[in-house]
């Protein structure tokens, strides 16, 4: 058996049984051979149960039923645990910066390894992950349409990141989710008021409006109806 053959045999099982949810357990009791191959097979560099490397090849519908057994966690520093994690990457960082299609496999990989780590505690694994990812948003924010919004609400993008990688469980690619989490978001957002947008009469933009207050300096929207009032009472 190797790793794709295993997908397969878990995906018939989940196929024909139907869980409303499944996890390590439920392989365990359900699909023995494939927990057994896996348990000794596919492991992460610190010596876990990689079960991302199996579930990735299931689809997507079936992903969305993955859960993982939940721990309390106690925050900890670890750099060399994230340093043994990332070590065959370490010259694959430039994949957060590129637009490249083929590279988005490794993305998946390096920030997936990142969030386990995370989830388990690991700040310095976090902060790691969260500079690389913020700065992959910043470039999607400038290039997708649907994202423009959080242009007014960059002060809540760290944020927002982070959230994504604690409620990551595994429904597709993690730089899938957290575009997805990011467009959903923005969606809510109120509409930014603009200079360049149109008056109601569409004759003039709000940046005609603006002009300079001359006792203080500073440039403001100009307020015709209190110029209107002054006029009228004189």
């Amino acid at each position: 058996m190797d790793l794709d053959q295993a997908a397969t045999q878990l995906q018939s099982t989940l196929e024909r049984q139907k869980p409303h949810e499944f996890g390590s357990t439920w392989i365990y009791m359900y699909v023995p051979k494939v927990y057994w191959y896996v348990w000794k097979n596919v492991r992460t560099e610190l010596g876990d149960i990689d079960w991302d490397r199996l579930t990735v090849k299931l689809d997507r519908s079936l992903q969305a039923k993955w859960t993982r057994r939940k721990r309390r966690t106690t925050p900890y520093s670890d750099p060399f645990e994230v340093e043994r994690v990332l070590r065959k990457y370490l010259d694959k960082r430039y994949v957060f910066f590129t637009v490249d299609r083929e590279d988005g496999e490794v993305r998946n990989l390096i920030s997936v390894a990142l969030v386990r780590l995370a989830q388990k505690g690991n700040v310095r694994a976090e902060e790691e992950l969260l500079e690389l990812i913020v700065f992959m948003a910043e470039d999607w924010i400038d290039r997708f349409p649907r994202l423009w919004k959080w242009r007014w609400h960059s002060d809540r993008l760290r944020e927002k990141c982070r959230d994504c990688i604690h409620r990551y469980r595994y429904t597709g690619t993690f730089p899938g989710y957290l575009y997805k989490t990011l467009e959903f978001s923005a969606m809510i957002f109120p509409k930014p008021q603009l200079l360049d947008d149109e008056k109601m009469n569409g004759g003039r933009r709000k940046v005609d409006d603006v002009i300079q207050d001359q006792e203080t300096g500073e440039n403001r929207m100009a307020d015709y109806n209190k110029y209107c009032s002054s006029s009228m009472a004189s």
